[in-house]
């Protein structure tokens, strides 16, 4: 994700907060899941630290579902489309008791075989299920005093990480290496990372599976001097893919001096989180307005990621424990960590009219993240069971001056801090880059034993 400018590494979090109903989300892998019965998404540019925390340094989504009614509603929608793509979509919503316990409850399902093919399997590359569910519970339990809970589901199969390698020569087939050819000739003048005619040739096609649960509990209760609301929520995130590697066909063994050319890789991602935020919020309905409010969060990312022997069989599923004597698909690397966080942070914001039109606000958030990395003790390289350490912190402040030119038009002024915490990469990937650098250009013969430069890069923080 990019948002003004500022992205993302691979694996690492995205410079933007999304929150839905409250709840900030953990994993980017949680942004791509279905929408369901939205009601509104607003998107915010530049830093948000002082409202939205220390993943807001580009800005933030915010998404609101649809509230549940007093009364019974309801929805649905059906389409087709090409690459035998079928969906529906729908909601329901009413109360169980009148004026006191309302629900609602959406869906939407998602299916297609993909729309580009795969000319050695005649196979599409890109197939898609989704089935996503979200519902709200609202208990009213007196004027000043409500209760939310909600449940959101997504499962998702589809296609992944399906790769066009340019340097590589066909034979007349159009499907495999040309006899003798080398797979690595990057100073061939017909590569030309803009042409998109290359056609998909693995020999096996590319799989992704993903569960996301997710289940929050908010309070508000109002007092006379201001609103106090608690949103306690679990996040869970489970992910697997396994791709091939390079688009040959099963079987290839030519082998170079990076190794054979051909071979699989996976990726496995668990994670679990725990978050509470509370909030003392005054009357909107005076002219000076103020909130504070404190914000926990707990983090456990599990991450593994694996090479493989290609036996022209697919990538099994490896997540904690890699097979190296597998008969389908042999591990040849398994790089895994176990990421624990632990986040705090307060924050605070004052708004002021200065006239009817003028409005001027100034917000402050400190946020503090302890990371820990634990290597896992079966990896095959950098430093099995390390243990690596790092804390984060620091202030955001914001101030904006905005005027209400009328109704429906503002214009405004805005000054702040983003702040996003560092990662760890995975532990030896940093001596792997490193190693192959060095094959490709050619070892130096004089300067003795480079691991001791490379060991000083593991466990680095991004």
């Amino acid at each position: 994700m990019t948002i003004r400018g500022i992205s993302q590494v691979r694996n690492g979090e995205a410079p933007v907060a999304v929150v839905v109903d409250g709840v900030e989300t953990v994993n980017p892998s949680q942004f791509t899941q279905e929408l369901v019965d939205i009601d509104q998404i607003e998107v915010l540019r530049g830093p948000q630290g002082a409202l939205y925390g220390k993943g807001a340094s580009g800005g933030a989504i915010v998404i609101t579902t649809t509230q549940p009614t007093n009364e019974f509603r309801g929805h649905a929608t059906v389409g087709a489309g090409n690459g035998n793509e079928v969906e529906a979509s729908g909601s329901i919503s009413g109360p169980i008791v009148e004026e006191k316990l309302l629900f609602r409850a959406g869906f939407r399902y998602v299916d297609t075989d993909g729309y580009i093919n795969n000319i050695t399997l005649n196979r599409n590359v890109d197939p898609y299920n989704d089935k996503s569910f979200r519902s709200m519970l609202k208990w009213i339990v007196d004027d000043k005093t409500t209760v939310d809970f909600r449940l959101n589901l997504d499962r998702v199969v589809g296609g992944a990480n399906n790769y066009v390698y340019q340097p590589a020569v066909f034979g007349p087939d159009g499907k495999t290496l040309a006899p003798g050819s080398f797979p690595f000739n990057f100073s061939s003048p017909t590569i030309n990372a803009n042409n998109t005619s290359i056609p998909y040739t693995a020999s096996y096609i590319g799989n992704d599976v993903r569960d996301i649960s997710e289940a929050s509990l908010n309070l508000e209760r109002n007092f006379d001097f201001a609103t106090l609301t608690s949103v306690s929520a679990f996040n869970r995130i489970e992910e697997f893919f396994g791709v091939k590697q390079f688009p040959y066909t099963a079987g290839l063994s030519q082998i170079t001096a990076l190794g054979p050319v051909d071979g699989t890789a996976t990726q496995y991602l668990l994670v679990n989180a725990t978050s509470e935020e509370l909030r003392l919020t005054s009357p909107s309905d005076q002219p000076f307005r103020w909130m504070l409010g404190a914000y926990f969060l707990h983090t456990n990312r599990f991450i593994s990621s694996t090479s493989g022997e290609d036996l022209g069989k697919g990538a099994i599923p490896i997540h904690e424990v890699p097979d190296f004597t597998s008969s389908i698909n042999p591990t040849l690397s398994f790089i895994a960590d176990d990421n624990v966080n632990q986040a705090w942070a307060g924050f605070s914001n004052i708004s002021y009219d200065i006239t009817k039109r003028l409005e001027a606000s100034i917000a402050f958030r400190y946020d503090q993240d302890k990371r820990t990395q634990y290597v896992s003790a079966l990896q095959t390289g950098g430093q099995p069971g390390a243990v690596n350490r790092v804390t984060f912190s620091k202030g955001q402040p914001k101030a904006t001056l905005r005027y209400r030119i009328d109704d429906t038009l503002s214009a405004y002024a805005s000054w702040g801090v983003g702040f996003r915490s560092g990662q760890f990469n995975q532990n030896g990937t940093g001596a792997a880059a490193a190693r192959h650098r060095f094959t490709r250009r050619q070892r130096p013969s004089k300067g003795g034993d480079r691991n001791h430069d490379r060991r000083r890069h593991e466990g680095r923080v991004l």
